[in-house]
């Protein structure tokens, strides 16, 4: 590493950060410039989409915030470059739950610094969906819940449920395989109440009692309400890593390293999960010293605390699809009702 180290360069004290809502919030980033002097650029994306595209234009970014299963897209697109894990003393920080050495490493070096992780999990209404029923996804078919079924209106997020629900890969599908997930989605369409657009949505449809089982696209809200659980179904469940994302010119800056460093410490992630419900990297010896108590049971800490190698087994990270314009196509089928 001492090489690595040596092709970093001071940095000009400005740094550019592509992220999303809550990840970077406006009064966390003035105190960050005023503790590392320097002038920090935030931009919040809206979609994964609206990401990679700014990414991708001359405006892009020191630091992209971007989930695992994104990572060959980005290397194979010349948009970003290997990290220096030695100007990183704080990953050491990272729950050693996390898979992210699994998954963002490529021949032996580190492309990309974790910062968050989530699930997808079932949410239901505990007096009303009895235990059994919390432990598949094929709750989400059964005639009895018909019209009170949430699930959020996002392809990349709602397709693999489906596929793991009906026992194939998801993120890897053959033409018959695309007949199934038409036929599953068919009869899904008459279970759902209405698709949701957003997290405070999914929490106003459980909470008012709209919806009494869905596929969580938040969970967050769940500890506020006395009926409503969460659960990990059997067949599988989603999960994401989002992670910094080095731009070339950002993996030999040593400014960038400095404020990544600074926002992999206990005190930036566990402001970062009691003012948002976020999960963070911190183990959970950690968040539970620092989590609030409303945070440590419910939101990011009931996760954090859940992160056993048995629930490791049953999580399946999103990863790039054989065709995901495709799958588009299917949705808005499902959507349109054709």
């Amino acid at each position: 590493t001492a090489a690595a180290a040596s092709a970093v360069k001071p940095g000009d004290g400005k740094i550019s950060v592509l992220t999303w809502e809550t990840y970077h919030e406006d009064p966390w980033i003035a105190q960050a410039e005023k503790d590392l002097g320097l002038k920090i650029t935030v931009t919040r994306a809206g979609s994964v989409d609206e990401l990679f595209a700014k990414a991708q234009s001359g405006e892009g970014a020191d630091l992209f915030l971007v989930d695992s299963g994104s990572l060959t897209r980005y290397k194979d697109a010349g948009l970003i470059a290997p990290v220096d894990e030695s100007l990183l003393p704080n990953i050491k920080n990272a729950n050693p739950g996390l898979p992210y050495d699994k998954f963002n490493r490529i021949d032996g070096k580190l492309w990309a610094v974790p910062y968050n992780w989530g699930v997808q999990p079932l949410l239901f209404d505990k007096t009303k969906v009895p235990e059994a029923d919390t432990q598949t996804w094929a709750s989400l078919w059964d005639p009895k819940y018909k019209g009170e079924v949430m699930i959020p209106d996002d392809a990349y997020i709602t397709l693999p449920m489906v596929a793991l629900a009906k026992g194939f890969d998801p993120f890897n599908w053959t033409d018959k395989e695309y007949g199934e997930a038409k036929d599953a989605l068919t009869q899904l369409r008459g279970q759902v109440k209405s698709l949701t657009t957003s997290f405070n949505a999914q929490e106003q449809m459980m909470s008012s009692g709209e919806a009494v089982i869905g596929y969580g696209q938040a969970y967050g809200f769940v500890e506020k309400y006395k009926n409503l659980g969460m659960s990990f179904p059997k067949e599988g469940v989603p999960f994401w890593m989002d992670n910094y994302f080095f731009s070339k010119k950002a993996a030999t800056d040593a400014d960038v390293y400095k404020f990544v460093n600074y926002t992999l410490t206990p005190e930036w992630q566990c402001r970062f999960a009691n003012e948002t419900f976020q999960n963070g990297i911190m183990p959970p010896d950690v968040a539970k010293t620092c989590f609030k108590p409303e945070v440590w049971a419910g939101g990011g800490g009931n996760l954090v605390q859940a992160l056993t190698p048995e629930l490791m087994k049953r999580l399946v990270l999103f990863l790039p699809v054989e065709n995901f314009d495709k799958r588009l196509q299917l949705w808005n089928a499902f959507k349109t009702g054709t």
